[in-house]
């Protein structure tokens, strides 16, 4: 008896809470790629370092994050998606200390909106050339909303089956 009320507790509550969560992360995803590069803050400075930080995250690891730093104090982060590794080195090999770069970040509501940090490089441009385009983080979201839209249609459909398998069973 405990598995049937377990299994009403999950159908009642659990899985519409985990289906509202993806909804959550597939609309943000959605948005993140929707984002064009008027819609971002653009900084321009002069560089003071680039370097991988070691940091430990929520769950005790350890994970090295790639960082531009600017003469102004900022710090700027690239993804440590494995997808942006062709752009953080080409970023260490071209940019070096004193030179000027142009990075472009979402602003505080649509990093409160979109989830994630203020301060990921959505672009970098050096020297006239773009070292990291918009279009890579747009990548990176399409994935995410694909995904978290596919488990979504999944879970729904099932939601939907099993709700007319009760209902027919309750009537008879």
């Amino acid at each position: 008896m405990n598995l049937d009320k377990f299994n009403n507790q999950f159908d009642r509550f659990i899985l519409p809470g985990f289906i509202v969560l993806l909804t959550f992360f597939a609309l943000t995803s959605f948005y993140n790629l929707t984002l064009q590069l008027d819609d971002l803050i653009k900084i321009e400075g002069e560089v003071y370092d680039i370097r991988i930080v070691k940091e430990r995250t929520v769950k005790g690891r350890i994970r090295d994050n790639f960082y531009v730093f600017l003469n102004t104090g900022e710090r700027f982060k690239i993804m440590d998606d494995g997808l942006f590794e062709r752009y953080r080195q080409n970023i260490m090999n071209q940019v070096n200390r004193g030179n000027r770069v142009t990075i472009y970040k979402r602003t505080d509501i649509q990093t409160a909106f979109g989830l994630g940090t203020s301060n990921l490089i959505y672009q970098l441009d050096y020297n006239g050339e773009t070292l990291m385009p918009l279009s890579v983080m747009k990548t990176n979201f399409r994935t995410l909303c694909i995904v978290f839209t596919a488990i979504l249609a999944i879970l729904i459909t099932g939601q939907v089956i099993k709700s007319r398998k009760k209902a027919t069973d309750n009537r008879r």
